[in-house]
């Protein structure tokens, strides 16, 4: 069996949420065991000491005391003075690209995500960006967390620069209907809604995507 010693506790919580995020996107051949960690299982307020945790093909198999058997080929990460945790979710996030001057940087937001234990992420407001890089995380092609996507945010009016377009102005129903409609074609999860919208074009926003169950 291999034997691997991580320097700190940031390191063991990114690689035991690293593998499990890749889960069904890529063949993962490599079992790990990560030997002598404190669990924190969230279920309740308590610790499990003295842990074994053995991840399999991305997931995690099982789970006991310390003197856990398992078979050979298992990659051992000593835990020792470690805590391990499930992966967080964030329900409110905002890529860097809305900002400044607009560069896409989302690759290398979504490795720190997951470097710092997100494991799933929702992006309020959307933008076309936004469901490529989804696209790519599921497909394995970047790494990063789940990403649940909301739409660009429906407003009544717009008063900064239009230098960036992650809004769509909704000032009548005909165009509210139609962008719920559209946003669900292509591929938003969620309506996002912000500002300056009248209440008979939010009534229509909200019908709307009732019926479109989104």
């Amino acid at each position: 069996m291999n034997k691997m010693k991580l320097p700190g506790t940031c390191c063991l919580l990114m690689l035991a949420l690293s593998v499990a995020t890749v889960s069904g996107q890529t063949e993962i051949k490599e079992v790990y065991a990560i030997k002598n960690v404190t669990v924190i299982p969230m279920d309740r307020e308590r610790t499990l000491p003295a842990q074994t945790v053995l991840i399999e093909n991305g997931l995690i198999a099982r789970m006991g005391s310390s003197d856990m058997t398992f078979g050979d080929n298992v990659t051992i990460i000593d835990g020792k003075g470690k805590w391990l945790v499930p992966g967080f979710f964030d329900m409110h996030v905002h890529f860097f690209y809305e900002q400044g001057e607009h560069k896409n940087t989302c690759e290398a937001e979504l490795k720190m995500m997951l470097a710092n234990g997100l494991t799933t992420v929702r992006i309020l407001a959307g933008h076309p960006a936004y469901l490529e890089a989804r696209n790519n995380v599921k497909s394995g092609k970047w790494t990063g967390p789940e990403l649940f996507v909301a739409s660009p945010q429906l407003v009544g009016r717009w008063p900064w620069p239009p230098d960036f377009k992650n809004y769509e102005i909704v000032d009548t129903k005909e165009k509210a209907e139609a962008a719920v409609r559209d946003f669900k074609r292509e591929g938003y999860q969620e309506i996002k809604i912000t500002f300056m919208v009248k209440p008979d074009v939010y009534d229509a926003i909200m019908e709307t995507a009732w019926r479109e169950g989104i």
